[in-house]
């Protein structure tokens, strides 16, 4: 949650792992990236969701709603 950059050239390779992981049946998520962060993931063509907070990214994993999940 504390990230305040990644170097741009390293976006693929997120992205390659992330895949990776998804083959093997896992899911990533990035979550309570700044702006910037979320900006140069953008740019670099990195399309899946960025959560606003960790929490939002551990409730996505549900198989349900937020509602019923509380």
């Amino acid at each position: 949650s504390d990230l305040q950059h990644i170097d741009y050239k390293l976006v693929p390779h997120l992205v390659d792992r992330m895949i990776e992981v998804q083959c093997q049946g896992g899911e990533i998520k990035l979550a309570a990236g700044t702006h910037y962060v979320a900006n140069i993931l953008k740019a670099m063509g990195f399309d899946e969701e960025l959560y606003p907070t960790v929490e939002d990214a551990v409730i996505s994993f549900a198989p349900m709603s937020e509602e019923e999940w509380q």
